[in-house]
Parts: C-alpha cells; sequence; structure tokens
C-alpha cells in the first residue's frame, strides 16, 4: 500500500513552496538588474581624454584605446601590453570629462610670466587655443620624453632670446613641475633635432587642469646666455622632462590652427630615436611654444686709425668664461674640451684620468651625442677629478648637467665608492664641497649620506654624495641643477667633479653632460696692453675697436655629427 500524504498537510506544502519561489523571484529580480546595469556601465563610457597605448608598429590610430581614469588604467591595461606598448601615450582630450574638470577647476585668469608671449613681435605657429596634449608613458616605462617645434630664423646670424611654453594636467596632476628647455640642431636625420645646442635643466614650470579650447597659461624662459648663435638652417625648441605617475604632466598641442604648421618632432628614452609628433597626433599643428627672435649681439666694427709711428694696439685679456655651455661634442676623444683639465689624486693601478667618451658603459653613453665626460670607477684606489675653466657669477646664478653613473654602494644610504661636486672660490688653489660652500641643491642632489670607511676611500672622512645607479636604480641620464653659493659671487670659480673608487670591487662609472650655468653673468671690461706697431706710410688703416660685450659671445654652431 502507497504511503500518501494527508490532504491538508499537502495543501500546505504546496502554499509553502509557491510563497518560497515567489520570495525568490522577488530577490533575484533586483539583483539581475543591478547586474545588467554594472555590465552597462563598465562597457559604455565617454571617450573623454582618451589614453592611445600605441603598438611600435602601428601609429595610425588602430589600437586600443583604454580610459583615462587612473584606476581604470590600471586594471584594465594587462601587463603583456604595457610591455609591448611603444612607450608613448597619446592623450585626445575629449570636451565631456574636460567640461567636468573645468566645472570643477574654474579656469585660471591667464598672466604670462616674465615676457608678454602675447606680443605681436613673437615667433609662434598656434592660434592661441589648446586642444589637445602629448606626453610619454610611464607606465610603459618612459623616463624621460621630449618635445620640440621647429624655428626657422628670418636672416641670419640670428638667435632666440626669451621662449614660451604652456603644458597641462588632468585634475590631481601636479601644480608645478620642473623640466629642462632645450635647442636641438636641424642636422639629425633628415632635417629632424641632433645636436644638443643647449639647455636650462630643472627650470619650474607651471601646469593647468586642461579644458579644449582653453588660452595657455604661459612659462616663459630667458634663454639668451645660451649664447646659441644660428648661421643657418633652424633649430628646434622645445622641452624635455621625465613623466609623473600616477597624473601626468603634457605639453600642450593645437590642432586648429592656422598660423602655420610647426615641424615638430618627440623622443622617448626607449625608443631612443626622434620621430614626428604628427606621426603619433595626425591632427597636430603645432606645440604651444613661442620664441623672441633676437640679435646675435654686437659685433666688432672697423675704424680709420691713421699711423704713422709705433703706436699703441688695444688687445683684449680673454676674461673667464661667464655662462658656460660645454656638451663635450666638440673634441674627439678622449681630449677634453679647451680649458678643461683632469687631474687625479691617488691611483692605486694606473687608471686613466676623466675623458672624453662615445662608448663603452654605463649606457647611453652621451646625453647629447656623441660624447660625455667619463670616469671609471676600478677596482682599486682611484681620485678622480674633472676640473671646469675658470667661471665667474652673480648672485642667483645656477649650475645644471646630466648624468649617469653606476658606482658601487654598500647600502642604499652608504657608498663604496662614491662621486661628489666640488668648487673652488680661489681659481682652483682649493676645494670644498658645494653644500660646505653654502651651495643647494634644486633637484639631483646626493643620493648617499656617507661613505663606508672600510675600505680607505679617498673622499674620506665620511660625506655625502652620489652613489649606487642613477636615477634611482633604472640607469641612464638624470638631471642635477643646484644653486650656486654666495661664497664665489665676482670670485674666480672653477667646478669639479670628483669620482673616488676605495680598494676593491668595480663597477662601470660616471658619466657628466650638457654643463651649463643659467643666472646673471660678470662680464670683466677687456684690458689694453700696448704693443708696438709700425707703418711705413700716414696711410689710414682699419683697426677693430674692442666692444666688450655684455652677454656672453654666440656659439658658433657645432659642426654636426651623425646620431645613432
Amino acid at each position: 500500500m502507497k504511503k500518501q500524504l494527508n490532504p491538508n498537510i499537502k495543501a500546505h506544502l504546496l502554499r509553502g513552496a509557491f510563497y518560497l519561489l515567489l520570495l525568490v523571484a522577488v530577490c533575484a529580480i533586483p539583483f539581475a538588474l543591478a547586474q545588467r546595469n554594472n555590465a552597462k556601465r563598465n562597457v559604455a563610457k565617454p571617450s573623454a581624454p582618451a589614453v592611445a597605448v600605441q603598438q611600435a608598429s602601428a601609429l595610425d590610430g588602430s589600437v586600443p584605446v583604454f580610459q583615462p581614469d587612473r584606476a581604470e588604467l590600471r586594471t584594465r591595461r594587462p601587463a603583456a601590453a604595457a610591455a609591448a606598448a611603444d612607450n608613448f601615450s597619446k592623450q585626445n582630450f575629449a570636451t565631456e570629462l574636460a567640461q567636468k574638470q573645468a566645472a570643477l577647476h574654474p579656469k585660471p585668469i591667464v598672466v604670462p610670466s616674465g615676457v608678454d608671449c602675447n606680443d605681436p613681435t613673437i615667433i609662434k605657429h598656434d592660434d592661441g587655443t589648446i586642444e589637445n596634449g602629448g606626453s610619454g608613458n610611464p607606465l610603459a616605462g618612459v623616463t624621460e620624453v621630449r618635445f620640440a617645434d621647429k624655428f626657422t630664423p628670418t636672416s641670419y646670424p640670428n638667435s632666440y632670446s626669451e621662449v614660451c611654453l604652456d603644458f597641462v594636467t588632468l585634475a590631481g596632476g601636479p601644480p608645478t613641475y620642473n623640466v629642462d628647455i632645450v635647442i636641438y640642431d636641424d642636422d639629425g636625420a633628415g632635417g629632424s633635432p641632433g645636436t644638443l645646442l643647449g639647455s636650462l635643466n630643472a627650470q619650474p614650470a607651471t601646469t593647468h587642469v586642461f579644458s579644449p579650447g582653453q588660452a595657455p597659461i604661459w612659462n616663459s624662459y630667458n634663454i639668451s646666455g645660451l649664447g646659441i648663435n644660428i648661421t643657418s638652417g633652424s633649430v628646434y625648441i622645445g622641452a624635455r622632462w621625465v613623466p609623473p605617475s600616477p597624473t601626468n604632466v603634457y605639453m600642450s598641442f593645437d590642432q586648429t590652427g592656422t598660423v602655420g604648421f610647426a615641424g615638430g618632432y618627440w623622443w622617448n628614452n626607449n625608443a631612443n630615436a626622434w620621430a614626428t609628433i604628427q606621426s603619433a597626433f595626425p591632427a597636430y599643428v603645432s606645440c604651444m611654444i613661442r620664441a623672441f627672435q633676437g640679435p646675435t649681439g654686437p659685433t666688432p666694427t672697423a675704424s680709420p686709425s691713421p699711423t704713422s709711428t709705433a703706436t699703441p694696439t688695444p688687445t683684449s685679456t680673454v676674461p673667464p668664461s661667464c655662462a658656460i655651455f660645454e656638451n663635450f661634442d666638440g673634441v674627439t676623444p678622449p681630449a677634453l674640451p679647451a680649458n678643461w683639465t683632469a687631474t687625479q689624486g691617488v691611483n692605486g693601478g694606473g687608471f686613466p684620468l676623466w675623458v672624453t667618451s662615445n662608448s663603452g658603459v654605463p649606457t647611453p653613453v652621451a646625453d647629447s651625442a656623441p660624447n660625455a665626460a667619463f670616469s671609471q670607477d676600478p677596482n682599486n684606489l682611484l681620485d678622480n677629478r674633472l676640473n671646469s675653466l675658470t667661471i665667474n657669477y652673480t648672485a642667483g646664478a645656477q649650475l645644471s648637467f646630466r648624468q649617469n653613473y653606476d658606482i658601487e654602494q654598500s647600502s642604499a644610504t652608504v657608498a663604496f665608492d662614491v662621486g661628489v661636486l666640488e668648487i673652488s672660490i680661489d681659481n682652483g688653489a682649493t676645494y670644498q664641497d658645494i653644500i660646505t660652500a653654502g651651495g643647494s641643491f634644486v633637484t639631483g642632489g646626493y643620493n648617499h649620506t656617507s661613505i663606508s670607511t672600510a675600505f680607505a676611500n679617498p673622499c674620506l672622512p665620511s660625506r655625502p654624495g652620489w652613489s649606487g645607479i642613477s636615477n634611482g636604480g633604472s640607469g641612464g641620464f638624470e638631471t642635477v641643477a643646484v644653486n650656486l653659493p654666495a661664497s664665489g659671487v665676482g670670485q674666480q670659480v672653477k667646478l669639479r667633479w670628483r669620482m673616488c673608487s676605495d680598494n676593491s670591487v668595480s663597477h662601470a662609472g660616471w658619466r657628466v653632460d650638457n654643463v651649463a650655468i643659467s643666472g646673471p653673468c660678470v662680464s670683466p671690461t677687456p684690458t689694453a696692453t700696448a704693443t708696438a706697431t709700425a707703418t711705413a706710410t700716414a696711410t689710414p688703416t682699419a683697426t677693430a675697436t674692442v666692444v666688450p660685450r655684455l652677454t656672453p659671445t654666440p656659439r658658433p654652431r657645432p659642426t654636426p655629427y651623425p646620431r645613432p
């Protein structure tokens, strides 16, 4: 006999099952809707300032586009894509997100700094409105990026005295950021940037949050002290910087201008080659870079000077260099430039002096090809010293240079071998550390606080210095900028880069390039000495009148060198 449920119990069970199913349905419907809404939000985001992560072989836009908010960029961008990326990020600033940012961050009042960057005489390629911006992608390993526009003088010889640049960022980005102002010759491949003619390193730049169609907030810089004399062709003027993370800094672009195409180029440390900005940004017209074209300064003029007897002829004594710029590219290795010297203290193994170098390690071998100054870090005692020419400076002057080093360290704070910067204010008779003398680092200062006492380092007693690997361990050239001490104002000053190795273990060594001093300078008045000259007749002859310069003598254009 089959067992059967009581009809009443059966009815209760059926009703209970019905209510249970109803409850499940009520709970499940909102959950499914939430899933649908979430899915919709993940699929359909506005195109805002999109970051195009480009493959090396695809600069035509046929690449993945990732949303610009930093959290999404970190989570959605696969590691494999980061490794394969071309290290260059395009920032397409779209209207929707920029308008939201503008509402949160009202547009600042446009106040040009230093000079009037909207002066009608300034050379410009843009129409005064910003539509885009570009930078290197730090998530793809970029630690240095450069952007430069082409400037061609209207006559020769000529120069440029002031430059104006604009930089933008996104919400949360740095309000100020240090950049290097750079000027390149057009002697690169196909007329691209080649020889670095001069740079102002670690210059503060004010940024502003991007809004489409806004006017630039100009940063202006005086480059006349670099003494760049353009005798033919063009130069490229721009900026070089380390892309920050998580919120980047971008060179502002004009993409709607009718003034003129600027023919700009960009570069990053991983690609290690210049490419046209237009190849990555087809709508590019120009960077927001402007420049004042200026004279190269007075030149000696001839004046009649009738002489029939021996007459004193004025001759100028050579004053110390006022605003030096040395890229070590005008000599053949291992020779040093004129008036630069190399000396040694202790040498425990017959090791060479400082030299100019275009090969070897650490790499890259030069910041501006082909040469840099170089010292070994050997496996025995060495006190290697690179001494600059004599300089004069006034209050407010700043030294900058680029360095690439691999020097033996004991720990993150203690050095075995060490590099230090020293200064002499008595024309090389005595030296002391730049900090001890009263200088102060602006950027790229000493990264170790002491020297190990265990292995007889010749720079002992202990002191701060550079050791380990440059750029925080990633290697390559980094910028150092230091305010020169007040104690050297008006004095006969020499600078010294000193490499000190202890008695064991070798590393690659230390490279120094693109040494510059910016700021006010002292220009001593030429002095005359009597030199007897005799003429056969009283016929007037032309003699050169010495005209003292108030600014450094312009540098001739360097002999072009092929870039690797």
